[in-house]
């Protein structure tokens, strides 16, 4: 018994569009993963900058004393584990080519490995240079996002 399957144009034209569909969202992924914590910091940031609001501090300003906190907060925090941090790999610094030549010369480690693996590693620090100033983009991005998406959210209330 032979079954014939019959398919519709409609069905061919829905699948394709489907399909398209899924594609463009792979394409903008980032964006909307941008998108969605932007979201989410507008909804953490609303009632601090409503708290000013109701303090008759006009609804930018309000933003972006809320942004200056929050900035202010990271930056304290970063700069006290910053400080030690740099004092130690200064320390650490003046102190490595003794004990390294020291080491490799109990562990009969060959020096020229090692000046490979440096060499390597320099070639991905434009990499990693490039990697960190997406990231500030990114970061930058997100931040005005929810900028407007606070000034949104006031229209949205009123």
């Amino acid at each position: 018994m032979v079954q014939k399957i019959d398919i519709s144009h409609k069905t061919v034209v829905f699948i394709t569009i489907f399909f398209i569909g899924l594609w463009l969202t792979f394409l903008i992924r980032d964006l909307l993963v941008i998108l969605f914590v932007a979201l989410i910091f507008m909804s953490a940031l609303s009632p601090l900058v409503n708290f000013f609001v109701k303090l008759k501090i006009h609804r930018a300003l309000s933003i972006a004393l809320t942004y200056i906190i929050i900035l202010a907060s990271i930056t304290g925090l970063i700069l006290t584990i910053f400080q030690p941090m740099v004092e130690e790999s200064n320390r650490m610094i003046t102190t490595f080519p003794s004990t390294a030549n020291k080491l490799f010369d109990i562990l009969n480690i060959d020096k020229s490995v090692i000046q490979t693996e440096v060499s390597a590693l320099s070639r991905n620090l434009f990499s990693f240079t490039l990697t960190v100033f997406d990231n500030l983009l990114t970061i930058i991005f997100l931040l005005v996002i929810t900028f407007y998406l606070l000034l949104e959210n006031f229209m949205l209330l009123a």
